[in-house]
Parts: structure tokens; C-alpha cells; sequence
């Protein structure tokens, strides 16, 4: 339960402090006296967004702090994910500096703003005016309906199906796009890989040819050189036979000295290498030979590549052999894509099964839930003395959403005899009043939540209806504690605890105040809610009766 709230430097209020207890408590005030403020201040605690309008004193630091039981709930695990330190009593506290920054802090440890919100939502249940407007919505339909129906786990499960589906259908629009962008293009790119595939890119080592093309362009004069050649290396007057001449001149001479013999084997090394040319300038001189058709058809296939590397302006044959290989890893894609286009198709069609197998369970559950609603709300709605009202809760199958194969509409009047309508439309305002308050009593024993906070839910109503409305809070302040801001003095009367809010106007500035009522200032604030600021003797004897009642 909430123990306590403290607020400082927030709006028209400098400091104030409450302090709870468990059961019911009534916060009541005049209009414009800051009521409102304190759930604006509880909503910041909770993770709101700030605005610089928030400060009394624009000097100083905003404060907001609750204290809140939680003893024998399961918060254990939310302390230990998060590094928190545990204890009986989780404080929040939320800091916003003039500046605009802000300071979250939960038992002293520093946290993130979300992290509050989650703190929250496991904490209070917060009714707004606001959400009086819901009522009429879709989605808002849809989570009570949900709440009852305990359909948190089948709609994760369902959610995931969904989302899976909705990416496979994605992904299969991409594979089609890109079938359509190929297919338009595949004429082209075939045509262009076949005119490399019949071309002598694959045949012809460029490097080599070019070479075998300069030899045979020029044979006639290679020839000649080689023959040449030979006939110096090994003619009648040629080097071998001069240095054969050499050699035996120095042989003869070589009985006179080692420096001669030395010489002479020299000579002899020299033979032998001058016919290691000869026969290598032969050998060349046999591989070159003048054969125009051999010409002609390299020329012809050199020329077909270096026109296909200017057609698609490449500079080397290995960036043709590239753009062939691109090419066909596309053209063989166009089939890859055809076959897992099947396949996406295939999964489509067993996720969609899944979703609406795991939405069909969801709406039997909701069908449950929405009779479970009708049949407790009426309840509730009845002992509201709306005796003659009447509420259903129409579920539509629809094509598959995120939340569900569900559209709803809860529908209503209070009048017999007529037949119930969109609920938005046949409530008034204190219809609504009344029927967001059976829901709180209906979702109050459902919600393991340790607060409900109501601003106003009593708005357009009065008199015995209100009464109603405060022995209703009762009943439910059983179950969770339950804080309302109220203007009506019969459902003021059934509080357990009462607090005024009111204005104190100083020389120079004013400021709001709260202060908790005894027995005797309550009979006091009931008397004026009841009549005035000046109670008559009638007013108070009538509030004693209510709080007696």
C-alpha cells in the first residue's frame, strides 16, 4: 500500500506531506483548490514528463517521494534484475532540477525513467477524467476484456506468430520485387554472358598471345637474326672453331707454366657454353615459323577481347572474366529466387494457420471473459441504481491484427426498453461515471495491484447514486487501497480516511495545503461539500447521518 507522499516545490504547493492508511481514503477540496495536483504530482513519481510550469520557486529543486509497502508481495525478482537493494518499503523518489533534468531514484539506488513506469504500473492503478474517454476505444476494450480473460501468455504467443507472419509476407514481396527487377532484365544480361561464353575469353591466354602475335608478325626478321647467329656461333670462321684454335695453342704451351693450363680450361668452358647457345638458338630458331592462318586467327580473337573489354569499358581481361561470373550468379539467382519464392509462399501460408489457430483461442477466451463482463458489470451497474441497464459485448472476427482476429464493441443503455448502442454514444456523463466504476469493481479483484487511484470518477452524478458510488469504494478498498478526489459528499462519507486540499492566500503569494480531518472537521467539510461555506445546522446534522450511515 501507498504509505506516504511527499511533495515539495511542485506547482502551488511548497511542502506537503501525506500520510495513508489501508482502506479507503477521500481526498476533497474546493474547485481550483489543487486536488488535481496531487495525482499530477504521483504521475510524475511515475515517470511522466516534466514541463518547466512545475516549479513554485523557479530557484529550486522539485521533490517528490512515496513510501510504499510491499511485504509479502512478489517485488523480489524485480529488485534483483534491476541491482536494487531490497526492503519492506520501496521508496521512489523523482528530482527535477530548474534546468529541466531530472533524478530517479528507487530505495536511494539512481534509475532510468522507464524504469520507474515499470515500478509503477506494478503499483498504482491511476483512473483519470481522461480515461473516461477511452471507454469507447478499441484497443482500450480490448485490455479489459484481455485482463479477465488472463490472456497476457496467448497474446505474447499470438504477437510473435504475428510479427513472424508479417515479416515472412515482407520478405516475400522483396523476393518478387527482385524476381520482377531481374526477369525485366534477364533478356539482356543472358544475351550479354552468352556473347562472353562464345567469345575466346575462355580460350585464349592474352599475355601469351600477344607475345605468339609480335613473334609471327616479325618472323621473317627473327629468322634471319637466329640464322645469323648460328652461323657466327658455329660457322666455317665462327666462334667455336676460332676458340677450338685457342684452346689447342695454350694446350701446347701449358707444359711451361700452370698459368697456361689455367687459360686453357677456361677456353674450354667457353666452348662449352657457346654450345649450350647454339643449340638454344636453334631450338628457337625451329619454333619460329611464318604461318599467316595461325596469325590471322589470334589477331581475330585478340581483337574480339580487347572489343568486348571497350564495349563495357574494362581494362583487362580479368575484369571481362568478372563481369561474367556477375552475370551468371544473376541469372542463376533468377532461379534461386523462383524457388525460395515457393518456399516463403509455403511459409506463409502455415504461419497464417498458426496465428488464426492462436487467435481463435484467444477470441474463445475473450467470448468467456466478455460474458463474465456483462453478467458482473450488470451487478455492479445495479447497485449504482442503474436497475435497468443493460451492457453486451460484441466481438467481431476480423483479419488478423496484432492484438488479436478480435474487433469489439461494448454496448449499452440505461433505459428499458431500449436497445443498447456503441457505448460512446448512449452514455452521459454521469452514465460513464457509473459504468467506470463497475469496471473498476469488476477489474479490482482481478488486478494484483495495491492502489487505485481515482480522480473525479464521480463526476455527473449526486445524491443517493453517489451514496452508491461510496459504498461501492468501500467494497472495493477490501480488496486494494483505494484513493479518490471527489466533490461529492455522500461518497466522502464512506471513506476511511479524509484529507482537504485547500488554497492559503499570503501577502504575496498563494499556496496549496492538505491537511488530514478528524472526526470533528470532517462533520465540518462534509457540512460545507453539503451546503455551503457557512454550514446551516441542517447541513451538519445531515453530514453526521452520512458518516454515521
Amino acid at each position: 500500500m501507498l504509505k506516504n507522499i511527499r511533495v515539495q516545490n511542485f506547482a502551488l504547493i511548497d511542502q506537503a506531506e501525506l500520510l495513508f492508511e489501508e482502506g479507503f481514503t477521500v481526498i476533497t477540496g474546493e474547485t481550483g483548490s489543487g486536488k488535481s495536483i496531487l495525482l499530477g504530482a504521483i504521475g510524475l513519481l511515475l515517470g511522466q514528463r516534466a514541463d518547466a510550469k512545475i516549479f513554485r520557486n523557479n530557484e529550486q529543486k522539485c521533490v517528490i517521494e512515496a513510501q510504499f509497502e510491499i511485504a509479502g508481495r512478489n517485488w523480489k525478482t524485480f529488485f534483483k534484475q534491476h541491482d536494487l537493494d531490497w526492503d519492506d518499503v520501496l521508496t521512489i523518489r523523482r528530482e527535477i532540477l530548474p534546468t529541466g533534468k531530472s533524478r530517479s531514484f528507487i530505495n536511494d539506488t539512481p534509475v532510468n525513467v522507464s524504469l520507474l513506469k515499470d515500478a509503477g504500473q506494478r503499483l498504482i492503478d491511476i483512473h483519470s477524467q481522461h480515461e473516461q474517454s477511452l471507454i469507447g476505444q478499441r484497443n482500450f476494450q480490448l485490455e479489459i476484456l484481455d485482463a479477465i480473460a488472463k490472456n497476457e501468455t496467448p497474446l505474447e504467443n499470438y504477437a510473435a506468430l504475428f510479427k513472424n507472419w508479417q515479416a515472412t509476407k515482407k520478405d516475400l514481396e522483396e523476393k518478387i520485387q527482385l524476381q520482377a527487377e531481374w526477369n525485366a532484365t534477364a533478356d539482356f544480361i543472358r544475351f550479354q554472358w552468352e556473347e562472353l561464353e562464345n567469345s575466346p575469353l575462355d580460350k585464349v591466354n592474352v599475355k601469351e598471345a600477344e607475345q605468339q602475335v609480335e613473334t609471327l608478325e616479325h618472323a621473317e626478321e627473327i629468322q634471319s637474326c637466329l640464322s645469323s647467329t648460328l652461323e657466327i656461333l658455329d660457322g666455317p670462321d665462327g666462334i667455336n672453331t676460332r676458340l677450338h684454335f685457342a684452346q689447342q695453342n695454350l694446350q701446347k704451351i701449358a707444359k711451361y707454366g700452370e698459368q697456361w693450363e689455367s687459360v686453357a680450361q677456361r677456353i674450354k668452358s667457353l666452348l662449352i657454353e657457346v654450345k649450350d647457345i647454339h643449340q638454344e638458338v636453334e631450338g628457337l630458331s625451329d619454333q619460329v615459323s611464318v604461318d599467316p592462318k595461325i596469325l590471322n586467327q589470334l589477331q581475330e580473337q585478340l581483337g574480339e577481347i580487347y572489343r568486348l573489354q571497350q564495349k563495357h569499358r574494362l581494362q583487362t581481361p580479368d575484369e571481362l572474366h568478372s563481369l561474367k561470373e556477375k552475370w551468371n550468379e544473376q541469372l542463376l539467382g533468377i532461379g534461386n529466387v523462383e524457388e525460395e519464392i515457393a518456399q516463403l509462399q509455403l511459409a506463409i501460408a502455415e504461419l497464417e494457420s498458426q496465428v488464426l489457430t492462436a487467435g481463435k483461442v484467444i477470441r474463445e477466451r475473450r467470448t468467456e471473459a466478455a460474458g463474465t463482463l456483462t453478467t458482473e458489470m450488470s451487478h455492479w451497474l445495479q447497485q449504482l441504481s442503474m436497475e435497468h441497464a443493460q451492457i453486451h459485448v460484441n466481438l467481431t472476427a476480423v483479419a488478423p491484427k496484432i492484438d488479436g482476429c478480435d474487433d469489439i464493441a461494448i454496448m449499452f443503455t440505461a433505459n428499458k426498453g431500449m436497445a443498447p448502442q456503441a457505448i460512446q454514444q448512449a452514455a452521459s456523463g454521469g452514465e460513464i461515471s457509473r459504468v467506470m466504476l463497475a469496471l473498476k469493481a469488476v477489474m479490482a479483484s482481478r488486478q494484483n495491484l495495491p492502489v487505485m487511484i481515482l480522480d473525479e470518477i464521480d463526476q455527473g452524478v449526486s445524491g443517493d447514486v453517489g451514496l452508491k458510488m461510496g459504498q461501492l469504494l468501500q467494497k472495493c478498498a477490501g480488496q486494494m487501497q483505494v484513493i479518490a478526489i471527489s466533490h461529492l459528499p455522500q461518497v466522502a462519507s464512506k471513506a476511511n480516511h479524509h484529507f482537504k486540499v485547500y488554497k492559503e492566500h499570503g501577502a504575496n503569494r498563494t499556496l496549496t495545503k492538505v491537511l488530514a480531518l478528524d472526526a470533528k472537521t470532517r462533520v465540518q467539510e462534509i457540512a460545507e461539500m453539503l451546503s455551503g461555506k457557512t454550514p446551516t445546522p441542517a447541513a451538519i446534522a445531515n453530514a453526521e447521518e452520512l458518516l454515521k450511515a
